[in-house]
C-alpha cells in the first residue's frame, strides 16, 4: 500500500484535498449534509469538471483556450430557449446546442489553424464574440430549461 500510495503521491495528495474541503463545505453548510445540498454540489462540480474536460484538450496540443466559459454562457443561452417543451423539441434543442458548442470550436480552431493566431489571442477574440451573442440573446436573466432533463 506504502508503494503504491507514492508512486500516486500528486492523485493521492488531491483526493485527500477533496475529501478535507468536501467535508469542511458539509460541516459548514447551514442545512447541514442532506441529499439536497449533495446533489447541488455534485451538479456544480460536474459543470467544473467539463469545462476542465474542454481545457484539457487544448492544453494538451500546447495551447490554451480563453473562451470555454463564454461558450458555456452562450450555449446555455441557447438551451434556455430550446431544450424545453415535449421530448422530441428537448432532444432537437440538446442537439442544436451541442451543435453550437462544437462550431464554436471548430472556429477557435480554424482562427488557429488557418488563421495562424495564436491560440490566446483568438480564443480570446473569440470569447469576446460569444459572449456579445449570449447578451443578445438573454440580456437579463430568465428562460429555463425542463426541469425533468435538468434532474437527470
Amino acid at each position: 500500500m506504502r508503494s503504491l500510495l507514492k508512486a500516486n503521491q500528486r492523485e493521492a495528495t488531491a483526493t485527500l484535498v477533496l475529501a478535507i474541503l468536501l467535508s469542511l463545505y458539509l460541516a459548514t453548510h447551514p442545512t447541514g449534509a442532506n441529499t439536497y445540498v449533495v446533489t447541488i454540489w455534485a451538479n456544480q462540480c460536474l459543470i467544473l469538471a467539463l469545462a476542465a474536460i474542454a481545457q484539457f484538450f487544448a492544453v494538451i496540443v500546447r495551447g490554451i483556450d480563453l473562451s470555454v466559459g463564454a461558450v458555456m454562457a452562450l450555449t446555455n443561452c441557447v438551451a434556455s430557449y430550446l431544450v424545453i417543451g415535449s421530448g422530441l423539441e428537448m432532444a432537437f434543442g440538446v442537439v442544436v446546442v451541442l451543435g453550437g458548442g462544437a462550431a464554436c470550436g471548430l472556429f477557435n480552431g480554424m482562427l488557429v489553424v488557418f488563421g495562424r493566431i495564436q491560440p490566446i489571442v483568438a480564443t480570446l477574440a473569440t470569447a469576446s464574440l460569444f459572449v456579445g451573442i449570449a447578451l443578445r440573446l438573454r440580456p437579463a436573466h430568465g428562460g429555463q430549461i425542463d426541469y425533468g432533463l435538468a434532474d437527470a
